[in-house]
């Protein structure tokens, strides 16, 4: 009784152990990411927002701030503010006072929040409000007249509590009289509440709490009246954004009572005031958290219920190879007794089959080469005919009553996929598919011979009619699977049937030049020999005067002339019906016309001449009439059209100085090259390449130069300020210019200046 052999656990418990690895380790990946990638977004989503709602905040704040600022410098650079500074206060003119009452009201817009304008005059002791003219010592905090008398920049926005008892700041523009002189002769005032601002300002529980700031960090603006007029710094720990230095935007992390804070804040360029949204990081993580649980107890249940299935799996799978070992251990060899149950399968079925195996692959590996040698040398004219039947035979071939030769080659690969250096491997996929579409029974192997792919075609029908319509057929299939396969248009020729395979050579030669055809019919054609070859008794006219229409076209440089007649010129040569040979003279003599025509020196030949073949030579590779009218427009019309142009760029100087003119008229207004292109309907390179050859300067470089001369100009003719000079010469900022104007005249605007006034005025 033979004792039942028990089968190692080796490659179940491999089995086993992948299985729970393929299942667990995608889920925890998938796990990881998913948390990691909802925490970031939901970090990005929250932090946008807040920089959104504070960029909002921004604008609505300072627009109120800048309208003001404009109002009140345009109210004290009138002709009633400079009359009433002489005004002493006893005699004030009372129609002067009433002029000035009415455009001070005129300033307390609604819209614009302003509470209190004062208008005041340091040596004559008066102040102007809105209800009277009063003396100023009277009128005015000692301390505040003080803080205004020692201010030093001609404008100012400044912070003041009117009430003692009130926490909040207003704000108040306050403006020098006159702005430029130092001591000043009189201060005008205009004041906006902090509420004003407070409900400017957007911002909610999800996006956090918005306030504004000035520069030593005190609150202006918030939502929580309770806020107004604290310091940042008794709030929270600001020490990370002061290390920051001087930074238009970013975003920190603050810690208060052990709570951390994140702080999104902008810095404004205009007055220097913080705009800034806290959120609690807490209420972020709060649904990352959420997710990161859920994540979690879903990857834990999935990976074991993963573990339940692996196992129940693996040993269904493997109770039929347990059986299967079973069954040849016994002829397994003893030694062997560390290897797996396949390794023992293997080795046992591998040496049953291995040698039939070898057999079979040697003999199908044989016979293709076999039959594309002796289709190889039908082709050539190298078989007897005592040798060709037996072959036939041997090689699995019928016996047809007729063949023909069907020579296929591929068309313009110009707008496909390919490039020339594919055209080899194409070939090859072309062959296979034509070998899958011909069966043995039907044709000898298809094979590449040259430049086509030939395939013989064996017919058993005496029909004339009825063999062309089976050759077609074949054609057509063949066609379409390689339009299918590869988007590739082919050409296929097909000889007169014979009857002896002594004829094949010629077949050949007949296939081969009813492919030539295709130049006259186009791509994708089926060409019969006796059908394509002409019989033409009348001589072909060349189209001499649509050449000489084009001629005309390519001299004027018209493209959209050149592109009309040279369509007419390829619509009447096509429309001849010509052979190949005649479209290669025809080819020819438009070459010569155009030499002789344009330019009677070589100079235009050796333009043409780029390859390492002539122009005449190229006439004899063009296959297509699609090739034939891109080779003529791309080698010949354009290209001349081209070289014509290149002679005739006298118009550069044109284009310069309407640059000029531009960049003088336009010097204060967001002038650049790109604008300048548009306005001129060119290309930035083409007037960039232009500008630079006719003056010697770059675009960028002239352009700052002569808006440094204007700069000069108004520093020594006027007495504008700086920032507003700058701001018409399109700086962001005043810094930006001092710094460029000094990088030009190694000093600065207001040294210019006052060098300017020392020089007698002529």
């Amino acid at each position: 009784m033979l004792m039942a052999i028990k089968a190692p656990t080796s490659y179940w418990k491999r089995l086993l152990l992948y299985s729970i690895l393929l299942g667990t380790i995608p889920v925890i990946v998938l796990g990881i990411s998913s948390y990691w990638k909802s925490s970031t977004a939901i970090q990005k989503k929250v932090n946008e927002s807040s920089m959104q709602v504070l960029k909002q905040s921004q604008l609505k704040v300072e627009y109120i701030l800048i309208s003001v600022d404009r109002a009140m410098s345009t109210f004290i650079t009138s002709n009633h503010v400079f009359e009433s500074l002489s005004q002493p206060r006893e005699g004030f003119r009372i129609d002067l006072f009433q002029a000035l009452q009415q455009s001070m009201n005129q300033l307390q817009q609604p819209d614009l929040g302003v509470q209190d304008i004062q208008l005041m005059n340091f040596n004559q002791n008066w102040l102007i409000k809105n209800n009277g003219l009063y003396e100023l010592n009277e009128m005015m905090n000692s301390d505040l007249l003080s803080t205004y008398k020692r201010m030093v920049p001609g404008s100012e926005w400044l912070k003041q509590k009117n009430d003692p008892l009130q926490t909040a700041y207003d704000v108040s523009l306050v403006k020098k009289l006159p702005i430029n002189l130092t001591p000043a002769i009189g201060m005008m005032v205009v004041r906006i509440p902090a509420y004003e601002f407070s409900r400017l300002i957007s911002g909610g529980t999800d996006l956090g709490n918005v306030m504004i700031l000035d520069t030593d960090y005190t609150i202006l603006a918030h939502q929580d009246a309770q806020m107004l007029g604290k310091k940042l710094s008794d709030l929270v720990d600001i020490s990370p954004i002061e290390q920051a230095g001087d930074i238009l935007e970013g975003t920190f992390t603050l810690t208060n009572n052990q709570n951390k804070h994140m702080i999104i804040l902008r810095k404004s360029t205009y007055n220097g005031w913080l705009y800034v949204s806290d959120i609690a990081i807490n209420e972020i993580t709060k649904d990352s958290n959420d997710i990161g649980w859920f994540t979690l107890i879903a990857t834990l249940v999935i990976s074991f219920t993963t573990f339940l299935l692996s196992l129940q799996g693996s040993q269904t799978m493997y109770s039929p190879i347990r059986r299967l070992y079973q069954s040849v251990a016994s002829h397994t060899d003893p030694r062997h007794g560390t290897r797996d149950e396949f390794e023992e399968m293997i080795d046992r079925f591998g040496k049953l089959t291995n040698s039939q195996t070898q057999m079979k692959n040697e003999l199908k590996g044989q016979l293709p080469q076999l039959q594309e040698l002796f289709v190889f040398k039908l082709l050539q004219g190298d078989m007897n005919a005592a040798s060709l039947e037996q072959k036939l035979s041997w090689l699995g071939y019928p016996r047809w009553e007729r063949f023909a030769v069907l020579s296929l080659q591929t068309d313009s690969i110009e707008d496909t996929r390919f490039r020339e250096s594919d055209l080899d491997l194409l070939m090859f996929a072309i062959n296979n598919i034509v070998t899958e579409l011909v069966p043995q029974e039907y044709g000898l192997k298809p094979i590449l011979y040259n430049s086509s792919q030939v395939t013989i075609i064996g017919i058993d029908a005496s029909n004339e009619e009825k063999m062309k319509k089976v050759l077609v057929e074949l054609a057509e299939e063949i066609q379409h699977h390689i339009l299918q396969y590869l988007s590739l248009k082919v050409s296929i020729g097909i000889s007169r049937t014979y009857d002896s395979f002594q004829n094949i050579p010629k077949a050949l030669e007949e296939a081969e030049e009813a492919l030539k055809y295709r130049i006259t019919f186009g791509e994708a054609s089926i060409l019969f020999i006796e059908q394509v070859q002409p019989s033409r008794l009348n001589q072909v006219r060349f189209p001499e005067e649509t050449v000489k229409k084009l001629m005309d076209a390519v001299k004027l440089s018209d493209a959209s002339l050149v592109k009309e007649y040279f369509h007419q010129l390829m619509t009447e040569l096509m429309n001849e019906k010509l052979s190949h040979r005649e479209v290669q003279m025809f080819m020819v003599r438009l070459i010569i016309d155009f030499m002789k025509e344009v330019d009677e020196s070589s100079e235009l030949y050796e333009t043409l001449y780029i390859a390492q073949r002539t122009l005449f030579e190229d006439t004899f590779v063009l296959k297509t009439s699609h090739e034939v009218a891109s080779w003529a427009r791309n080698t010949i019309v354009m290209p001349t059209m081209h070289f014509i142009e290149e002679r005739t760029r006298f118009h550069y100087k044109k284009i310069s100085n309407q640059m000029l003119l531009l960049i003088h008229h336009d010097f204060d207004k967001d002038i650049s090259l790109e604008s300048c292109a548009d306005r001129l309907n060119y290309h930035p390179d083409y007037i960039k390449k232009v500008f630079r050859k006719e003056t010697g300067s770059n675009f960028s470089d002239y352009l700052f130069q002569y808006r440094m001369g204007i700069a000069k100009t108004w520093l020594r003719d006027t007495e504008w300020k700086i920032s507003e000079i700058a701001e018409k010469l399109r700086y962001t900022n005043a810094q930006n210019f001092i710094r460029s104007f000094r990088k030009f005249e190694e000093m600065t605007p207001g040294q210019y200046r006052e060098e300017s006034k020392k020089i007698p005025q002529r």
